[in-house]
């Protein structure tokens, strides 16, 4: 269902600060993207941004009215796990 026109500017202002907070997360994980040897904090506090942005769905939140519902392509685990 698309959004109106209302609504996408009301959850553009809901939504500001959450995607500055991201902007600024994802400028702090590409510093990481590359380094070889990452430090066990790094390595948490990497987890817990991930964490936010794709558990709690903060990424989600920031995108929809932005550019839409995102989807993320992962593999199907599930041969695995039988």
């Amino acid at each position: 269902m698309a959004l109106s026109p209302a609504n996408r500017q009301k959850l553009l202002e809901t939504t500001r600060e959450p995607a500055i907070a991201l902007a600024e997360d994802v400028a702090h994980l590409r510093q990481f993207a590359g380094k070889m040897d990452p430090t066990a904090s790094e390595l948490r506090r990497l987890s817990s941004i991930l964490r936010r942005l794709l558990v709690e769905r903060d990424l989600g939140a920031v995108a929809a009215p932005r550019i839409g519902k995102i989807l993320l392509n992962a593999p199907d685990n599930k041969p695995f796990y039988k």
